[in-house]
């Protein structure tokens, strides 16, 4: 009798214990989830705003090649 009693005491506790581990495991795959979204969102997040820091770069490059050609030009002309 105290051997079914203790029996039955620990598969009640090994019993919650894997009802708590089976519900820690789905919210370690629900965290998972949500942190590699935001690590994908972060990412498109970036190669934006790098694409947008690369092409005011070609525009600013385009401006100072542009000033020098006009300089060099306004040279030429006022050697004359």
């Amino acid at each position: 009798m105290i051997f079914d009693v203790n029996r039955f005491h620990f598969q009640s506790i090994l019993q919650q214990q894997q009802d708590t581990s089976i519900r820690r495991l789905g919210e370690l795959r629900d965290q998972i989830k949500l942190d590699r979204q935001a690590k994908e969102q972060l990412e498109v997040l970036h190669q934006k705003e790098m694409r947008n820091k690369n092409n005011r770069i070609e525009e600013l490059t385009l401006q100072v090649r542009t000033s020098i050609f006009q300089r060099k030009l306004s040279n030429v002309f006022s050697l004359d």
